[in-house]
């Protein structure tokens, strides 16, 4: 996976920001690849919407 070095610190601060039970900690990380895809797919969506440059 070529993910970013700050998704790094990321899923650690999901994971321990909860961690008073195996059930909580798993909403947290599934919370953060949620919002990790959402946040790719609409980097991908605003890319497609953008009108290509005028090539002269």
């Amino acid at each position: 996976m070529t993910l970013e070095v700050w998704i790094t610190f990321a899923g650690f601060i999901a994971w321990f920001t909860r961690p008073t039970s195996l059930t909580n900690s798993l909403s947290a990380m599934l919370c953060l690849w949620l919002g990790l895809a959402i946040g790719a797919a609409s980097e991908v969506l605003t890319g497609a919407l953008i009108p290509p440059p005028n090539l002269i």
